[in-house]
């Protein structure tokens, strides 16, 4: 059994994923948490074209044409419903280094979207769950620690893994398929963190496509803390179906001619949009939403960056006054200011002007890089202000600049279609 997936193959596919269970722990004063009840159910139905092979001949860059994709969960009494926007339905997924890079090469994702589409897993990884040579009926062999975590999201694998058993060969109207059971446990870091994980389930090969046109996976997740205590379980189900497909014009030669197939800063920007506040802006992957509260956003960057976003703020904000309270905050925390910019006014886009400054300090024994910007159109306005430890200013002081460049203003309870 071995799957003859070859550079241009497109395959149609459907995945459904139910998730069930709590979380709970103790909080940094050793106190039990309440636990959180958490429900989720999603599907996708996409086709997906193999675009690339690496090393080994393994397959390493698809691209998707989602028909569907949704999500919908519940955490205790809070409901979220997720769906991929048609205008980014055609996504690409870069598979290297045991890493999955997601994009979409018509526009930026949501960061509810990335997760989304994130949790799906790079199917032309399945070939791992095969058998490296021939098998008879009985016969048991390990699946790849790559097929493994990139169907469980355990990644890596620490100890333990996934036995696959043939169990029957049989004929159906289609053909001769081969049914493969699947069990086992293994460790390892998930998004939710320290997870010990058991599983089992099957899949079906199509001897006549060699192909693995479905696959179904139950399983149980303890999620552990530091001190291996478990804080949270899971229960989950996926089942996928695959199949041959034509292409769709747009994932064809020429659909794709001139479309960026690699990650670049702009393909990986990820798209804000509130519709009460009247607003879109993309920012980079490096950075995370962490607040938003009425018309603050606040961006976090884990090696040094901490980025605010103030859409219409009342009374208006002029680049003066706000380097005036700058400097006036800074003396009072006794900081030692080296260089303080006047205010410079400057066209950001051809609808966008703006004015800025920036200060640098040592403030607590850190030197640190401050930059504002405020940005017009007409009657709207955004201030935008950056807070950088002075020795990562040189890599994210751009970032700055990519929002404030990307700002959109929109009518208040219309989104931008």
């Amino acid at each position: 059994m071995r799957e003859t997936m070859q550079s241009g193959m497109t395959l149609e596919i459907k995945t459904n994923v139910s998730l069930t269970g709590n979380m709970g722990g103790m909080d940094k004063n050793g106190q039990k948490v309440t636990e959180t009840a958490i429900k989720a159910t999603g599907s996708t139905h996409y086709r997906e074209r193999v675009l690339e092979f690496g090393k080994g001949n393994e397959p390493v860059v698809a691209v998707r044409l989602c028909r569907t994709a949704t999500l919908e969960k519940r955490i205790d009494s809070q409901a979220q419903r997720i769906v991929l926007r048609p205008a980014v339905g055609r996504v690409v997924v870069r598979h290297e280094n045991n890493h999955n890079t997601v994009f979409s090469p018509d526009g930026p994702l949501m960061v509810s979207e990335l997760d989304m589409l994130r949790s799906d897993p790079f199917t032309p990884m399945l070939r791992g769950l095969l058998p490296s040579g021939a098998v008879k009926q009985g016969d048991q062999w390990p699946a790849s620690a790559g097929a493994t975590s990139e169907l469980t999201g355990v990644n890596p694998i620490q100890s333990g893994g996934l036995a696959c058993t043939l169990s029957e060969v049989k004929s159906t109207v289609d053909g001769a398929v081969a049914r493969v059971r699947m069990a086992g446990s293994f460790n390892g870091p998930t998004d939710q963190g320290p997870t010990r994980m058991n599983v089992e389930g099957h899949f079906i090969f199509d001897l006549d496509a060699r192909l693995i046109t479905r696959l179904v996976l139950d399983g149980t997740s303890e999620i552990l803390s530091g001190e291996g205590n478990v804080i949270g379980k899971l229960q989950g189900r996926y089942e996928l179906d695959r199949r041959p497909a034509i292409d769709d014009p747009k994932l064809t030669d020429t659909g794709l001619a001139g479309v960026e197939l690699k990650p670049t800063p702009g393909s990986t920007s990820l798209l804000y949009e509130s519709v009460d506040l009247g607003v879109r802006f993309r920012y980079p992957r490096n950075w995370e939403i962490t607040s938003a509260k009425k018309n603050l956003i606040q961006l976090d960057e884990e090696t040094g960056g901490r980025m605010h976003v103030t859409i219409d703020p009342s009374p208006p904000a002029t680049s003066a006054k706000l380097r005036g309270e700058l400097l006036t905050w800074l003396e009072s925390q006794r900081a030692a200011v080296k260089a303080a910019s006047s205010p410079e006014k400057i066209a950001l886009t051809s609808t966008l002007a703006a004015e800025r400054f920036s200060i640098r300090a040592t403030l607590g024994q850190k030197p640190k890089e401050w930059n504002y910007l405020v940005v017009r159109a007409n009657d709207r306005a955004a201030t935008l202000a950056v807070n950088l430890l002075e020795e990562r200013a040189d890599v994210l002081r751009g970032d700055l600049d990519s929002v404030a460049q990307s700002i959109e203003f929109l009518p208040r309870g219309q989104p931008k279609k």
